[in-house]
């Protein structure tokens, strides 16, 4: 049984490698320098307040109404303030930026100054155009529509609010000539079997690739890393044309049980790729997430690490409350990293 365990992890590296080899070939070859050095270029966050008790509580009521349960009211003690902490990043690091949209469901985080005229809310239902779709709680869902915010610009980057940079970097390190340069992980997407209770995001994963080796040919791909992901509003149009089910299907999930397809990132890259409009970035030394937790001496161990990284992404650790303590030395640790309050703040 070992020896069977110890060969499927040989191959399974292998299998990365061969990807990983196949991918730096075609990135090397396929890099184009991006057209415009001067072009400023959007960003756009997806954010939720976990702490707003009657958004939780509407939250719940729709589960009840969409799935059939609800499930136990968890409301974070105080805020993680990641949003805050990943502007302050980007504003240090980003020299190219130029606006900030933040999609949420009519929230706005307390210390965001509305009053810059560089940063503005979007309300999903602003960019929601079947509102039977609405509310979503489903990310893929909002991700979908991105390419709808009035006034977005058409090269823009996506980040999730634990999405954090490190380093200084440009649009030249997200966008070649006509192209993006996403960034890949070290994960190979699963095709086969996915054993007992498998979360969402990997079954979403799966039937992506599996669209892919439909319409392409079947071959093995990494799925992306949890970076900022470099989009284009004319080809997320072109693919919602491309594929109309996929985004009707995957627009009728209110919830994250409900994922169906990631289109924004996954499925988006690799229609690039096909069409020699991807120069993707490798890096296997860099760890693509770190998960938070209760245990104050581990998350100290993870900030010695991931201060060490051009850029990082960090979440709760999987199934479980993060408690005042843990919360707060997330908040001191990040303020060490990034002191500088933002223009973007009050």
């Amino acid at each position: 049984m070992r020896v069977k365990t110890t060969l499927n992890c040989f191959l399974q590296y292998l299998k990365i490698l061969f990807c990983y080899l196949k991918f730096i070939l075609f990135s090397f070859v396929n890099l184009k320098p991006f057209v415009n050095p001067s072009e400023k270029i959007d960003v756009v966050y997806l954010w939720a307040d976990f702490t707003d008790l009657a958004w939780l509580k509407k939250r719940e009521c729709d589960r009840k109404r969409y799935l059939g349960f609800d499930s136990k009211i968890h409301r974070l003690p105080k805020p993680m303030d990641e949003l805050k902490f990943s502007i302050r990043a980007l504003e240090m690091y980003f020299k190219d930026l130029n606006r900030i949209f933040i999609v949420t469901d009519k929230q706005v985080p307390e210390w965001l100054d509305v009053s810059n005229p560089r940063v503005k809310i979007v309300d999903h239902k602003d960019i929601v155009k079947d509102r039977l779709n609405l509310p979503s709680y489903n990310p893929l869902v909002i991700e979908s529509y991105l390419h709808n915010i009035p006034g977005l610009k058409e090269d823009f980057l996506y980040f999730n609010d634990d999405f954090f940079l490190n380093a200084p970097c440009s649009a030249k390190d997200f966008f070649i000539k006509d192209g993006i340069r996403p960034r890949l992980g070290r994960k190979v997407a699963e095709k086969g079997d996915l054993g007992e209770n498998p979360d969402h995001h990997t079954i979403a994963i799966k039937n992506s690739d599996l669209l892919l080796d439909r319409d392409f040919k079947p071959e093995s791909r990494l799925t992306m890393a949890h970076r900022p992901q470099p989009l284009k509003k004319s080809f997320m149009r072109r693919c919602e044309c491309l594929y109309p089910k996929e985004f009707e299907v995957t627009r009728k999930g209110h919830f994250r049980s409900e994922m169906r397809y990631v289109l924004h990132s996954h499925l988006l890259s690799y229609l690039y790729y096909y069409e020699g409009k991807t120069s993707f970035i490798i890096n296997l030394m860099e760890k693509d997430m770190f998960y938070w937790s209760n245990d104050l001496s581990k998350n100290k161990l993870l900030y010695g690490q991931f201060k060490k990284q051009r850029s990082f992404c960090i979440q709760e650790n999987w199934g479980i409350h993060l408690n005042v303590k843990a919360i707060k030395q997330f908040n001191q640790l990040m303020s060490e990293l990034f002191p500088k309050k933002s223009s973007f703040e009050k």
